[in-house]
């Protein structure tokens, strides 16, 4: 995903905690190796070679592409996977058979909603644990409390001026 991701578990370090973590960097290594389009072996690449033909596609693919096109149409197309070739109207799912048609070539960029989902995936592995932080590279999720027991306090940086904050938000069971 091209970032560095960390996993903090406020709860002291143990087998189960271990597990979870494990699982839970699992998502994104699975994410990943289905939804990168800059590697020749993911499920997308695959995808992007088979044109105006119905392909059947996981369940990670195929939630991340809906989810786009979703995006996508509700943006008015400010938001659009299709970087290359054709836009999100040139991509068609069939939900009953779980397939994916591009009606003309073109690449697929799901980075924009595919590192969420990894995310929420990795939150829900490590939601029994209650207090929990995941950064994906600024992409947030709090769960619970911070070791001081207070709601999470996410700091939000100046758009134009270095190393300083715009201000801070405090969050708890929430991405940011």
């Amino acid at each position: 995903m091209g970032t560095i991701v960390t996993i903090h578990v406020v709860q002291p370090a143990g087998a189960l905690v271990d597990a979870a973590i494990d699982r839970a960097f699992g998502w994104f290594r699975e994410i990943e190796a289905c939804c990168s389009r800059f590697r020749g072996d993911s499920e997308l690449t695959r995808l992007t070679t088979q044109i105006g033909a119905p392909v059947p596609v996981s369940a990670i693919v195929f939630e991340v592409v809906r989810f786009a096109l979703m995006v996508a149409e509700e943006s008015g197309g400010a938001f659009d996977p299709a970087v290359r070739g054709g836009n999100y109207r040139d991509v068609e799912l069939g939900p009953d058979r779980q397939t994916i048609t591009l009606r003309r070539p073109l690449t697929l960029d799901l980075g924009g909603v595919a590192k969420g989902l990894a995310v929420d995936t990795a939150a829900r592995e490590l939601a029994p644990f209650r207090d929990f932080a995941i950064d994906a590279g600024g992409d947030l999720y709090l769960g619970g409390l911070n070791p001081q027991g207070s709601p999470w306090s996410v700091g939000i940086r100046h758009p134009r001026r270095d190393r300083e904050l715009i201000g801070t938000v405090r969050v708890s069971n929430q991405a940011v």
